[in-house]
């Protein structure tokens, strides 16, 4: 058996991955990590669309679609109203 060794901040940060994954052993989730990373295809993006990301797509062009989305000039607007409140929020 070999050993890695991680810092405090990379440690705390496996822990908390291995915890979110139903990992409780962070060696085990390292361990894990590697094995799947040289199974990983760097050219194979279907595993990153699931059937809610493709759901999010289909919404997103029936709204494209529908003119439901905003223009340049609505989105310029938008921005510079949440900044100017955001300011004035910030001055008081």
């Amino acid at each position: 058996m070999h050993h890695v060794i991680l810092s405090d901040q990379s440690y705390a940060e496996a822990k908390r991955l291995a915890a979110a994954s139903g990992i409780e052993d962070v060696n085990k989730f390292v361990e894990v990590l590697v094995a799947s990373y040289g199974m990983a295809d760097p050219n194979d993006f279907d595993h990153y669309f699931t059937a809610e990301v493709l759901a999010d797509l289909d919404r997103a062009v029936e709204e494209a679609d529908s003119g439901a989305l905003l223009n340049q000039d609505q989105v310029k607007k938008h921005l510079a109203a949440n900044r100017e409140a955001w300011l004035k929020n910030r001055a008081s």
